[in-house]
Protein backbone atom coordinates (compact mmCIF):
# COMPACT_ATOMS: atom_id res chain seq x y z
CA UNK A 1 0.00 0.00 0.00
CA UNK A 2 1.73 3.38 -0.80
CA UNK A 3 1.72 6.65 1.78
CA UNK A 4 -1.39 8.30 0.17
CA UNK A 5 -3.65 4.82 0.63
CA UNK A 6 -2.09 4.58 4.38
CA UNK A 7 -2.92 8.43 5.01
CA UNK A 8 -6.49 8.02 3.11
CA UNK A 9 -7.25 4.72 5.07
CA UNK A 10 -6.25 6.88 8.68
CA UNK A 11 -8.14 9.49 7.55
CA UNK A 12 -10.74 7.78 7.06
CA UNK A 13 -10.93 6.00 10.29
CA UNK A 14 -10.09 8.87 12.45
CA UNK A 15 -13.11 11.06 10.83
CA UNK A 16 -15.72 7.77 11.37
CA UNK A 17 -14.37 7.09 15.13
CA UNK A 18 -14.44 11.07 15.85
CA UNK A 19 -18.14 10.91 13.62
CA UNK A 20 -19.27 8.31 16.07
CA UNK A 21 -17.95 9.53 19.35
CA UNK A 22 -20.50 12.32 18.51
CA UNK A 23 -23.46 9.95 18.52
CA UNK A 24 -22.88 7.59 22.16
CA UNK A 25 -26.47 7.08 22.80
CA UNK A 26 -28.53 4.60 24.87
CA UNK A 27 -29.25 3.74 28.53
CA UNK A 28 -28.55 2.01 31.15
CA UNK A 29 -32.39 0.99 32.27
CA UNK A 30 -32.40 -2.92 33.79
CA UNK A 31 -33.88 -5.83 32.02
CA UNK A 32 -35.96 -8.21 34.30
CA UNK A 33 -38.19 -11.21 31.77
CA UNK A 34 -39.43 -14.34 32.67
CA UNK A 35 -41.18 -13.99 29.16
CA UNK A 36 -44.63 -14.09 30.91
CA UNK A 37 -46.45 -11.49 29.23
CA UNK A 38 -46.11 -12.72 25.00
CA UNK A 39 -48.20 -14.60 23.13
CA UNK A 40 -45.89 -14.11 20.08
CA UNK A 41 -42.16 -13.45 19.17
CA UNK A 42 -42.85 -10.67 17.45
CA UNK A 43 -44.36 -9.40 20.72
CA UNK A 44 -40.90 -9.84 22.40
CA UNK A 45 -39.54 -7.62 19.78
CA UNK A 46 -41.49 -4.42 21.83
CA UNK A 47 -40.27 -0.93 19.82
CA UNK A 48 -39.43 0.80 22.79
CA UNK A 49 -36.42 -0.96 23.88
CA UNK A 50 -37.18 -1.48 27.21
CA UNK A 51 -36.09 -4.92 26.75
CA UNK A 52 -35.40 -6.05 23.52
CA UNK A 53 -35.34 -4.61 20.36
CA UNK A 54 -34.48 -7.56 17.72
CA UNK A 55 -33.48 -11.10 17.31
CA UNK A 56 -30.79 -12.68 15.39
CA UNK A 57 -31.39 -15.70 13.05
CA UNK A 58 -28.39 -15.72 10.70
CA UNK A 59 -29.78 -19.78 9.58
CA UNK A 60 -32.77 -20.79 7.80
CA UNK A 61 -33.48 -24.01 10.08
CA UNK A 62 -32.99 -21.53 13.31
CA UNK A 63 -35.89 -20.61 15.75
CA UNK A 64 -37.03 -18.72 18.69
CA UNK A 65 -40.38 -19.62 20.28
CA UNK A 66 -42.70 -19.49 23.60
CA UNK A 67 -42.34 -22.89 25.30
CA UNK A 68 -45.05 -23.63 27.83
CA UNK A 69 -43.64 -27.31 28.69
CA UNK A 70 -40.26 -26.75 30.36
CA UNK A 71 -40.33 -23.31 31.90
CA UNK A 72 -38.33 -22.67 35.04
CA UNK A 73 -40.86 -20.27 36.71
CA UNK A 74 -44.52 -18.94 35.75
CA UNK A 75 -46.08 -20.13 33.09
CA UNK A 76 -43.43 -20.10 29.87
CA UNK A 77 -40.09 -19.45 28.34
CA UNK A 78 -37.86 -19.20 25.49
CA UNK A 79 -36.84 -22.25 23.36
CA UNK A 80 -33.85 -21.61 21.18
CA UNK A 81 -33.13 -23.79 18.03
CA UNK A 82 -29.61 -23.61 16.00
CA UNK A 83 -28.22 -26.17 13.07
CA UNK A 84 -24.29 -26.02 14.07
CA UNK A 85 -21.77 -23.45 13.17
CA UNK A 86 -20.38 -24.35 9.29
CA UNK A 87 -19.97 -21.20 6.76
CA UNK A 88 -20.05 -18.95 9.36
CA UNK A 89 -21.75 -18.72 13.18
CA UNK A 90 -25.17 -20.06 13.42
CA UNK A 91 -26.80 -17.77 15.34
CA UNK A 92 -30.68 -17.52 17.23
CA UNK A 93 -30.78 -14.83 20.06
CA UNK A 94 -32.67 -12.06 21.68
CA UNK A 95 -30.67 -8.89 21.76
CA UNK A 96 -31.05 -5.11 22.53
CA UNK A 97 -28.73 -2.90 21.06
CA UNK A 98 -29.93 0.31 22.84
CA UNK A 99 -27.77 -0.10 26.08
CA UNK A 100 -24.76 2.04 27.30
CA UNK A 101 -22.35 0.54 29.75
CA UNK A 102 -19.16 3.47 30.27
CA UNK A 103 -15.99 3.08 32.84
CA UNK A 104 -17.02 2.36 35.88
CA UNK A 105 -20.23 0.54 35.64
CA UNK A 106 -20.80 -2.77 37.43
CA UNK A 107 -22.94 -4.90 35.10
CA UNK A 108 -24.70 -7.41 36.62
CA UNK A 109 -26.25 -10.11 34.92
CA UNK A 110 -28.48 -13.46 36.01
CA UNK A 111 -30.15 -15.89 33.79
CA UNK A 112 -31.80 -19.85 33.87
CA UNK A 113 -30.63 -21.98 31.11
CA UNK A 114 -31.20 -25.46 30.12
CA UNK A 115 -29.43 -27.13 27.36
CA UNK A 116 -30.70 -30.29 26.10
CA UNK A 117 -28.96 -32.99 25.30
CA UNK A 118 -25.45 -34.23 26.01
CA UNK A 119 -23.61 -34.21 22.65
CA UNK A 120 -20.54 -32.07 22.25
CA UNK A 121 -20.74 -27.98 22.06
CA UNK A 122 -17.25 -27.18 22.60
CA UNK A 123 -17.33 -22.89 21.39
CA UNK A 124 -21.27 -22.57 22.40
CA UNK A 125 -21.99 -19.21 23.20
CA UNK A 126 -25.14 -17.79 25.33
CA UNK A 127 -24.30 -14.44 26.54
CA UNK A 128 -22.78 -11.64 25.11
CA UNK A 129 -22.14 -7.84 25.81
CA UNK A 130 -20.41 -5.76 23.32
CA UNK A 131 -19.87 -2.50 21.24
CA UNK A 132 -21.49 -2.15 17.99
CA UNK A 133 -18.68 -0.78 15.49
CA UNK A 134 -18.91 0.93 12.22
CA UNK A 135 -16.80 -1.93 10.27
CA UNK A 136 -16.35 -5.42 11.35
CA UNK A 137 -17.38 -7.47 14.23
CA UNK A 138 -17.65 -5.91 17.90
CA UNK A 139 -15.13 -6.46 20.51
CA UNK A 140 -16.79 -7.28 23.94
CA UNK A 141 -17.31 -10.63 26.23
CA UNK A 142 -18.85 -13.62 25.27
CA UNK A 143 -19.45 -16.42 27.49
CA UNK A 144 -19.17 -19.72 26.33
CA UNK A 145 -19.02 -23.46 26.69
CA UNK A 146 -15.51 -25.38 26.12
CA UNK A 147 -15.00 -28.67 25.43
CA UNK A 148 -16.32 -31.70 24.60
CA UNK A 149 -18.32 -31.69 27.71
CA UNK A 150 -18.17 -27.95 28.42
CA UNK A 151 -17.64 -25.75 31.31
CA UNK A 152 -17.86 -21.73 31.22
CA UNK A 153 -15.20 -19.71 29.64
CA UNK A 154 -15.00 -15.87 29.11
CA UNK A 155 -13.69 -14.28 25.31
CA UNK A 156 -12.85 -10.98 25.74
CA UNK A 157 -13.67 -10.95 22.13
CA UNK A 158 -11.63 -8.30 19.32
CA UNK A 159 -9.37 -6.99 22.68
CA UNK A 160 -6.48 -8.88 22.12
CA UNK A 161 -6.61 -10.25 25.73
CA UNK A 162 -6.58 -13.58 26.51
CA UNK A 163 -9.94 -15.66 27.27
CA UNK A 164 -10.35 -16.48 31.15
CA UNK A 165 -10.43 -20.03 32.57
CA UNK A 166 -11.63 -21.46 35.24
CA UNK A 167 -8.69 -22.61 37.28
CA UNK A 168 -8.14 -25.73 38.81
CA UNK A 169 -11.21 -28.52 37.66
CA UNK A 170 -13.57 -27.12 35.92
CA UNK A 171 -16.95 -27.28 36.89
CA UNK A 172 -18.90 -29.07 34.03
CA UNK A 173 -22.36 -27.24 33.02
CA UNK A 174 -24.79 -29.41 33.50
CA UNK A 175 -27.31 -30.86 30.68
CA UNK A 176 -30.85 -31.63 30.88
CA UNK A 177 -31.74 -29.22 34.10
CA UNK A 178 -31.79 -25.56 34.63
CA UNK A 179 -28.76 -24.17 35.53
CA UNK A 180 -28.09 -20.61 37.01
CA UNK A 181 -25.16 -18.20 36.08
CA UNK A 182 -24.64 -15.01 37.23
CA UNK A 183 -22.75 -12.50 36.17
CA UNK A 184 -21.33 -9.55 37.63
CA UNK A 185 -18.18 -7.49 36.03
CA UNK A 186 -16.65 -3.95 36.40
CA UNK A 187 -15.65 -2.00 33.05
CA UNK A 188 -12.37 -0.86 32.22
CA UNK A 189 -10.14 -0.49 29.62
CA UNK A 190 -6.86 -0.25 31.80
CA UNK A 191 -6.25 -3.44 33.73
CA UNK A 192 -8.26 -2.28 36.80
CA UNK A 193 -11.36 -4.03 35.78
CA UNK A 194 -12.70 -7.57 37.16
CA UNK A 195 -14.91 -10.35 36.44
CA UNK A 196 -16.98 -12.95 38.66
CA UNK A 197 -19.02 -15.76 37.36
CA UNK A 198 -21.41 -17.83 39.30
CA UNK A 199 -22.78 -21.66 38.05
CA UNK A 200 -25.79 -22.33 40.65
CA UNK A 201 -24.06 -20.18 43.21
CA UNK A 202 -21.25 -21.45 43.16
CA UNK A 203 -18.05 -19.14 41.98
CA UNK A 204 -16.00 -20.62 39.08
CA UNK A 205 -14.63 -17.52 37.66
CA UNK A 206 -12.92 -14.81 39.94
CA UNK A 207 -10.52 -12.29 37.51
CA UNK A 208 -9.48 -9.12 38.60
CA UNK A 209 -6.79 -6.38 37.43
CA UNK A 210 -7.81 -7.14 33.32
CA UNK A 211 -9.05 -5.28 30.86
CA UNK A 212 -13.11 -6.05 30.79
CA UNK A 213 -13.38 -2.92 27.71
CA UNK A 214 -11.95 -2.58 24.57
CA UNK A 215 -9.68 0.67 24.17
CA UNK A 216 -10.28 3.33 22.22
CA UNK A 217 -7.73 2.87 19.63
CA UNK A 218 -8.04 -1.11 19.48
CA UNK A 219 -9.47 -1.08 16.15
CA UNK A 220 -8.92 1.99 14.83
CA UNK A 221 -11.15 1.77 11.22
CA UNK A 222 -13.80 0.09 13.62
CA UNK A 223 -13.82 3.12 15.57
CA UNK A 224 -14.43 1.83 18.90
CA UNK A 225 -15.58 3.91 21.65
CA UNK A 226 -14.76 1.65 24.70
CA UNK A 227 -18.42 1.46 25.45
CA UNK A 228 -21.32 -1.44 25.67
CA UNK A 229 -24.40 -1.27 23.80
CA UNK A 230 -25.05 -4.32 23.08
CA UNK A 231 -26.52 -7.92 25.01
CA UNK A 232 -27.37 -10.68 23.57
CA UNK A 233 -29.10 -13.97 25.35
CA UNK A 234 -29.31 -17.25 23.43
CA UNK A 235 -27.56 -19.26 21.30
CA UNK A 236 -25.39 -16.23 20.16
CA UNK A 237 -23.37 -18.71 18.23
CA UNK A 238 -23.77 -22.36 17.96
CA UNK A 239 -20.38 -24.87 17.80
CA UNK A 240 -19.58 -26.31 14.79
CA UNK A 241 -19.99 -29.74 16.11
CA UNK A 242 -23.43 -30.70 16.87
CA UNK A 243 -26.93 -29.02 16.72
CA UNK A 244 -28.12 -27.49 19.57
CA UNK A 245 -31.78 -26.72 21.86
CA UNK A 246 -31.65 -24.27 24.64
CA UNK A 247 -34.48 -22.82 27.07
CA UNK A 248 -34.11 -19.53 28.71
CA UNK A 249 -36.04 -18.15 31.12
CA UNK A 250 -35.55 -14.96 34.26
CA UNK A 251 -33.21 -12.71 32.59
CA UNK A 252 -31.65 -9.87 34.12
CA UNK A 253 -29.60 -7.74 33.82
CA UNK A 254 -28.83 -3.99 35.71
CA UNK A 255 -25.93 -1.92 36.06
CA UNK A 256 -24.40 0.10 39.42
Amino acid sequence: MRKEQIYMAVALGLTLSSCLKNKITGNTDPIADGFETISSIDELIDGGNAQWNYTQITEDGNYIEIDTTNEFSGNQCLKFYAVKSVDGASKCDIANNDKLYREGDVVIFSGMFYIEGVQNLDNFFFFDIEETVAIGAGPGLRFQLKGSDGYIIVERKKMIEANLDQTGTPLLFPRNQWVKVDIETLLSRKKKGWIKVYQDGVQIIDASNIRTLPKDKSTLIQGAKGVYNNVQVGITANSPENEAVMYVDDVSITVE
